[in-house]
């Protein structure tokens, strides 16, 4: 999975929603993108919204590498997150109330802020680019093969490790635990 040059990358230094990296990497933030657009559609939608992202995860596990992590901030997780951690997004519908998927899926019990709630769980292939990308940025950045305790917000200003948007913000439900269950499951702590 190595990174391509570049000017293959949508975001860069520089750009109206993105900034030169100024500390090192110290973690992860994954999210979901509560829509059934493909990578290319996430970007539009994120570059509309003066939001950017280091890396999409399509239905399929395709991974579509949007900004070098090492050189550059994305704006995806908030102003305590963004500069020390790496965004990730998975595409998924995330909540399963009457939605009709292209890509069909099981249910699944997931949690936030204290509140249970059904998700659409990721698919098999997701769920592989997960923990390949996962690995990769671990070893890549040193980043601790640990997970964010629990479904409430944690002070990420100290965190080193892979955690989800529920640890990053009250008003974020994704990813629902979903994510830190299945690192755990592949040996992260």
């Amino acid at each position: 999975m190595n990174a391509p040059a570049g000017p293959d990358y949508v975001w860069a230094p520089g750009g109206a929603d993105c900034r030169l990296r100024k500390e090192p990497v110290a973690g992860v933030v994954w999210h979901w993108t509560a829509g059934q657009g493909a990578p290319d559609a996430v970007v539009r939608t994120l570059q509309h919204r003066g939001l950017s992202i280091h890396y999409v995860i399509g239905y399929d596990g395709a991974l579509k590498r949007c900004a070098d992590p090492a050189t550059t901030v994305c704006y995806h997780a908030g102003s305590r997150a963004n500069g020390r951690l790496v965004g990730i997004e998975i595409v998924n519908p995330a909540v399963a109330v009457n939605v009709s998927s292209k890509f069909p899926r099981d249910t699944v019990a997931a949690r936030a802020h204290g509140r249970p709630f059904v998700a659409l769980d990721f698919t098999p292939a997701q769920y592989a680019t997960i923990v390949a990308l996962a690995d990769e940025l671990s070893e890549r950045f040193g980043i601790p093969r640990v997970t964010a305790p629990g479904y409430d917000v944690i002070d990420v200003r100290k965190f080193a490790g892979h955690c989800e948007h529920i640890h990053v913000s009250k008003r974020k439900i994704d990813c629902g635990g979903l994510v830190m269950r299945w690192l755990r499951s592949h040996g992260y702590g």
